[in-house]
């Protein structure tokens, strides 16, 4: 996947969880490079920050970003 087409499933997702009033406190992703750009570009506007506002409910939606993963 793409760091749009992320943006694209998370806004589809958020969309869903807010119409049924499931409040999003935190958003988690491992370390690829396309999540990182996902996050930076897509979500925080080219600056990488702690955490974005959802547009539905004012509240802060924080990043967890997992520096390595085990498999």
């Amino acid at each position: 996947l793409t760091a749009t087409q992320l943006y694209d499933c998370f806004q589809e997702v958020m969309e869903m969880l807010n119409q049924v009033n499931i409040n999003v406190v935190g958003v988690s992703l491992d370390n690829a490079a396309a999540n990182r750009k996902f996050y930076v570009q897509q979500l925080c506007g080219g600056t990488l920050k702690t955490s974005i506002v959802n547009q539905a409910t004012k509240q802060p939606i924080f990043f967890i970003i997992r520096c390595c993963s085990q498999y």
